[in-house]
């Protein structure tokens, strides 16, 4: 919507935006914007929080990533191509991940995931074929978060899952839950008891898919 608009030097994401992700190309060109800056990345938002939204790595040479701890969107193709990025550091607070956003970041090995995450678009972990171990706080908050696609999720490549730093071997499902998101769970290969509650209704498909550990 903007690309190419070289005179363009200021954006404000509002503070109550519901603004959920930026495309790749929104800011091409736009050689004037400015961008305010933390750890490795650039980010736009206001004068509250100048870092709602996480735009993109500062190149694709990078190796870290401490997400800012006020950031609640990471934007489409933010972390495309870096194929040196090895950690990030979500912090709390992250709702949103936008398609493509590591993709292809082909030696990242671990992340922790926040209980705040919602939404993961399509692909945003495809590529990551390093990716081993995935740590989670909360069994109902995962199972909420709405998987686009197979490879939306960290377990795409058979990652090991860590429920509070302990792998995850006895998976309960707490009451209260109705429906088991298939992404959520599947291509872990560590389960070896899976616990259903009493208020399940339903089960989507290839839910425990490659889970080949189950024996009860």
């Amino acid at each position: 919507a903007f690309a190419w608009c070289s005179r363009l030097e200021k954006i404000i994401i509002g503070s109550g935006s519901m603004l959920e992700s930026i495309s790749k190309y929104s800011f091409e060109e736009c050689n004037n914007l400015q961008y305010n800056t933390y750890s490795n990345a650039s980010y736009l938002g206001n004068e509250d929080n100048p870092y709602v939204i996480l735009v993109k790595a500062d190149n694709q040479k990078i190796r870290s990533c401490e997400i800012h701890s006020q950031t609640k969107v990471i934007s489409q193709s933010a972390f495309e191509g870096c194929g040196a990025l090895k950690t990030v550091d979500f912090g709390e607070g992250i709702m949103s991940i936008g398609q493509w956003a590591f993709l292809d970041c082909s030696v990242l090995t671990s992340v922790k995931i926040p209980t705040t995450l919602t939404t993961v678009d399509y692909n945003a972990f495809s590529g990551c074929s390093a990716l081993k171990k995935v740590y989670i706080e909360d069994i109902e908050a995962w199972n909420n978060v709405n998987f686009d696609s197979t490879y939306s999720s960290p377990l795409a490549y058979g990652a090991t899952l860590y429920l509070n730093d302990e792998k995850l071997t006895n998976l309960v499902f707490p009451e209260g839950i109705t429906v088991i998101n298939s992404v959520a769970w599947r291509n872990c290969p560590t389960y070896q008891t899976i616990t259903l509650p009493d208020t399940l209704v339903s089960v989507e498909g290839y839910a425990f898919n490659n889970c080949d550990g189950i024996i009860s």
